[in-house]
């Protein structure tokens, strides 16, 4: 009797530990921009069904036109390749676009600009996605620009992302993709067929960037690396956050409208209301909407500690939005957030989060109206506080180049290096900015 009991218990040991390594996921920070690169060039190197790929901004630079080459050599292979692009920062010329299809990769644009029409302007997809094979997501803020990859020759972003290895979040993802690619009303094409001349330019321009990428950022080999094995495994589960368009009529007789359905910030909310302790925030564009005060208001009268990094006036990329936060800043220290402020060579773009050391959150949401009402932004987040504790070390390391705003030091000043002729410009057009634009686009925002 006693040998039917331990075998049972052996057996349901194992069955045990076989649904557990089923479950696990992997959740793989991606800080460093060679890093993050590699891992989306090998990916799409190594898809062997499907790449469903959507960015708010891509140039025809070497990052973007590097990429697309990727695509067409997948489509080549009889990869089924879907490039979404948002109109507002699409820096592809319509006939590259129409050069993609007819190498097989099959192209859309969100939301094609119409200056007549005011939903063209600020209904954006704003979140940024590589899928691949229905199992593997990378889901950050970087977009398909030389800024996000050190490639810049004047100013460059700090920026992260995270790989996850997981068929349930990256099913859950595709999803979402489907949802923005299917939307008859946002989602269009831009048709400009090139000539024979630009068919030939496009092919030996898009080889000659993908070689010079490679050349220049020292990449290893494309395609030679397993990236979804040898990294840190979770068996919790990772969660995707995204907005829906949704229609409605608002008067009989009336079209149907798109509208986004807020849905990224009621979860992110929801997470934020059940912290206990700490709230560590990255954001680029500190300037929350009222919902958002509030739940920062209640976190903080629950006895919560909020830490916030953002841009200084030296690193920002958007003045305006910057000035409009300078003028606001003081509310938010006594509504007692401890605010920093990044003072390093770059420009800070990273949407991340980690709440009680628990629950690390990465993806595209700013802190700000745009994000809350109109674009339609993503997020993955997982409650594993060995993942939070990596992803703490990453905030840490930006916190050692910001300086807290509001607190005189009770040691020696944190040293800084001196702004540059670039940053001090940044900085100037800020604070003119203060007194002039951004009190009326206060009250917008």
């Amino acid at each position: 009797m006693q040998v039917h009991t331990y075998i049972l218990t052996v057996l349901l040991w194992l069955s045990s530990f076989i649904l557990s390594a089923q479950n696990q996921s992997t959740y793989h920070i991606l800080s460093r921009e060679r890093e993050s690169l590699q891992c989306r060039w090998d990916l799409i190197q190594q898809a062997k069904a499907e790449i469903l790929l959507s960015t708010y901004s891509i140039k025809d630079d070497a990052i973007g036109l590097g990429t697309l080459q990727l695509l067409i050599q997948a489509a080549e292979r009889g990869v089924s390749v879907q490039l979404l692009v948002d109109d507002f920062d699409n820096g592809l010329p319509s006939c590259l676009l129409t050069y993609l299809e007819e190498r097989g990769v099959r192209t859309k644009v969100f939301n094609i600009l119409n200056p007549f029409k005011f939903r063209t302007l600020v209904d954006r997809m704003h979140g940024k996605m590589l899928i691949i094979d229905q199992k593997t997501l990378i889901v950050g803020g970087r977009n398909l620009t030389e800024k996000y990859f050190m490639l810049d020759s004047t100013s460059n972003f700090l920026d992260r992302e995270v790989h996850v290895v997981s068929d349930s979040t990256a099913r859950h993802a595709r999803l979402h993709f489907r949802e923005l690619w299917n939307n008859p009303k946002l989602s269009g094409r831009k048709h400009h067929k090139p000539n024979k001349a630009q068919r030939i330019c496009w092919q030996n321009t898009l080889e000659e960037a993908l070689a010079q990428v490679q050349q220049r950022l020292h990449l290893a080999p494309i395609g030679q690396k397993n990236w979804n094995t040898g990294f840190k495994n979770t068996t919790q589960t990772v969660h995707f956050i995204h907005d829906n368009y949704t229609y409605f009529q608002k008067r009989k007789g009336r079209r149907w409208r798109a509208r986004k359905d807020r849905q990224a910030t009621d979860e992110l909310i929801a997470l934020v209301a059940k912290a206990d302790s700490t709230l560590f925030l990255e954001n680029p564009y500190f300037i929350p909407t009222r919902r958002w005060r509030r739940a920062i208001k209640s976190s903080i009268d629950r006895g919560v500690k909020i830490r916030l990094i953002t841009n200084s006036s030296y690193t920002s990329d958007l003045p305006v939005v910057q000035a409009v936060y300078r003028n606001r800043r003081a509310r938010a220290l006594r509504a007692g957030v401890e605010i920093w402020e990044y003072r390093g060579t770059k420009m800070l773009h990273t949407k991340a989060m980690v709440i009680d050391g628990q629950v690390s959150a990465i993806g595209s949401y700013n802190l700000e109206l745009l994000s809350h009402k109109f674009n339609a932004e993503v997020m993955v987040w997982v409650n594993d506080p060995f993942l939070a504790a990596e992803h703490s070390v990453h905030m840490e390391n930006v916190l050692k180049r910001s300086v807290r705003v509001g607190v005189k030091p009770n040691g020696p000043r944190k040293k800084m290096p001196p702004p540059s002729k670039l940053q001090r410009k940044r900085h100037r057009k800020v604070q003119i900015m203060r007194f002039t634009f951004a009190p009326f686009l206060g009250i917008i925002l």
